[in-house]
């Protein structure tokens, strides 16, 4: 299976596959504006952060 979502979601998206047991999954980033990527990294950051805590 493969995961197209913009860049700075693959990493979460691929983890949250594989939690849901898909073992053979990889991610394809999407292009997103230019303006954009810093706020949802900065967002992205977060969201990561409250996965391994909840882990």
């Amino acid at each position: 299976m493969v995961i197209t979502t913009t860049g700075y979601h693959v990493y979460r998206a691929l983890n949250t596959a594989r939690s849901q047991g898909l073992d053979n999954v990889s991610g394809n980033p999407a292009e997103c504006a230019w303006i954009t990527p810093l706020n949802y990294y900065t967002r992205e950051f977060f969201a990561v952060l409250r996965d391994w805590v909840k882990a």
